[in-house]
């Protein structure tokens, strides 16, 4: 048996659809994507769940101990490519860095990319 965790979300497009539906029926909107996503994976009820089309980034792969042949990934980097290669979808804004510095320009890059998308 093998563990996989990631992070459920709300795609902002989708979001953006719920929330003009829930307008026209009168109820109250969702304050933003993050906090629908969570009490999305609260509901009982599996039609709501399907409803609102969650997503889904994988990022940690956890193999037990004793998996046999099977060896854990050596970093994060191999992880996620394992993850890909299963069939899982990760996060495709991603970038290997091999220093600090790499590190603080992605992360200034993709924070300028970012806020453009919101404005």
């Amino acid at each position: 048996m093998v563990e996989v965790r990631g992070e459920a979300f709300l795609p902002l497009e989708v979001f953006a659809a719920i929330n003009q539906k829930r307008e026209a029926e009168g109820s109250a909107l969702f304050a933003n994507p993050r906090n629908a996503a969570a009490g999305t994976l609260r509901q009982l009820d599996a039609q709501i769940v399907a409803d609102r089309r969650l997503d889904f980034f994988a990022y940690t792969l956890i193999l037990p101990a004793g998996a046999g042949d099977l060896r854990p990934p050596s970093d994060q980097w191999s992880a996620l490519a394992c993850l890909q290669a299963l069939g899982f979808r990760v996060n495709p804004h991603r970038q290997r860095c091999e220093s600090a510095e790499a590190i603080a320009h992605f992360y200034t890059t993709w924070e300028k990319s970012a806020m453009t998308c919101l404005i």
